[in-house]
């Protein structure tokens, strides 16, 4: 079970860190231009998009304070090489118990989130690839299709 836990933690900071290079290449490169629909489509797309850059920071920070607050004081080990600093804030608390209870249940609803927007984001691409029979899935990964950096 420790082996698990350790797993899901190197898990977690590996989101974090991803998502962190993620977020400097959507900020360093053009952007294609939106797709094709209704203003509701492309307000719920937008919506849906800073979601998930959003529980992909808050999730994985909500697990590193919820283990630094913890009163077991486990250290995390990513992937059983490098020894991962507790958060001192948490650490320090007074009442460890307390904020673990929180920050549980608050990383438990931000995951579960997340999973239901990736799920409903892998949902949507596919409606465009085999419904709108577009090319939002070639955009989306970048050594698919060079030949449509603006098309919709």
């Amino acid at each position: 079970m420790f082996k698990l836990y350790q797993l899901h933690k190197s898990l977690g900071i590996s989101v974090l860190l991803l998502s962190i290079i993620r977020l400097l290449w959507r900020f360093s490169t053009k952007q294609p231009v939106a797709a094709p629909g209704s203003k509701l489509e492309q307000r719920m797309a937008k919506t849906a998009h800073i979601s998930l850059y959003i529980l992909a920071f808050l999730t994985p920070l909500l697990g590193w304070a919820l283990v630094s607050a913890s009163p077991y004081n486990i250290p995390t080990l990513i992937f059983g090489v490098v020894e991962w600093p507790h958060i001192s804030f948490f650490a320090a608390l007074d009442n460890k118990e307390a904020a673990e209870t929180i920050l549980s249940k608050i990383h438990e609803i931000a995951a579960f989130t997340l999973l239901f927007l990736a799920l409903l984001h892998m949902g949507a691409a596919l409606r465009h690839h085999f419904v709108l029979k577009d090319n939002i899935v070639s955009r989306m990964i970048p050594f698919l299709n060079r030949n449509n950096k603006s098309d919709p």
